[in-house]
């Protein structure tokens, strides 16, 4: 499955989330990454309507050292046709992110060549 890299060099991929029933299923561009120990990482706005699965609250330490509570639900990604389990954290922030338990989880190769404006999960 290919990717794609934004105007500032981010690699994205294209991802459907769903929780109790993939009927609920959005597609949503995420950003890998590689700084997020986790599975995926949601806006509130955009957590609500997927139906996920009510897990309890987590702590996550931000880039800049803060500390988060946020809420945690079991759900579900799908990528070119495969789908997996994993704990989605609710943020406050608005961002999108992939993180390293995704990469994990499918037990893909990444490839990413930014020189050639490629990247890669296979």
């Amino acid at each position: 499955m290919d990717g794609y890299i934004d105007t500032y060099g981010h690699p994205y991929f294209k991802v459907k989330v769903f929780g109790v029933s993939e009927k609920l299923a959005k597609e949503f561009d995420a950003l890998l990454d590689t700084g997020f120990s986790g599975f995926l990482s949601l806006p509130l706005s955009a957590a609500i309507p997927l139906g996920l699965i009510l897990r309890g609250t987590a702590n996550f330490e931000l880039a800049d050292g803060s500390i988060e509570e946020t809420i945690t639900c079991i759900g579900f990604i799908r990528i070119n046709g495969e789908m997996k389990r994993g704990l989605i954290s609710i943020s406050k922030g608005m961002d999108i992110l992939l993180g390293i338990e995704f990469l994990r989880i499918f037990g893909k190769k990444l490839t990413i060549d930014i020189k050639n404006n490629i990247i890669k999960f296979e």
